[in-house]
């Protein structure tokens, strides 16, 4: 039997805060969404999955059982897509923060996306709850849709 293994030659650097020593791990939950010590979500994509794999397979046997379907979309819109679609925005935040940091709106990325230019988001006037910001897109002279 042939066992690999591989030590690091680098230990990981001595980080302090004032007086206290930071721990150096290799990954972190925050807000409920995990990042693992290279910065991906892979780790948070496969938490995600298996939960869910989990909550598919309660809504098999919820269909097995002879669930109403208004039941059925109602245990699907509660449990299960909420799930799947918590921190789903950070993917386009970041392609709507690139495509804006680079100054480029192309208009194939609004076709092949559909989604609003972070530089084209304002504040709406008719807001009704003043005390939460709502955002609207705005629409340059000429533009449909």
């Amino acid at each position: 039997m042939v066992m690999h293994s591989c030590i690091s030659l680098v230990s990981p650097p001595k980080l302090t805060l004032g007086p206290h020593r930071l721990q150096v791990v290799w990954w972190v939950k925050l807000l409920g969404v995990t990042v693992d010590y290279q910065m991906t979500r892979k780790q948070h994509v496969t938490i995600t999955m298996t939960s869910a794999v989990c909550r598919l397979y309660m809504l098999h046997r919820f269909k097995s059982l002879g669930t109403l379907t208004d039941e059925f979309e109602a245990v699907y819109l509660t449990f299960i897509l909420p799930k799947l679609m918590y921190a789903s925005l950070m993917c386009l935040l970041s392609h709507l923060h690139s495509t804006t940091a680079t100054g480029v709106c192309a208009e194939e990325d609004m076709q092949d996306h559909s989604w609003p230019c972070i530089h084209k988001l304002r504040p709406s006037s008719d807001n009704p709850e003043p005390h939460k910001t709502v955002y609207q897109t705005s629409k340059e002279p000429g533009e449909t849709g």
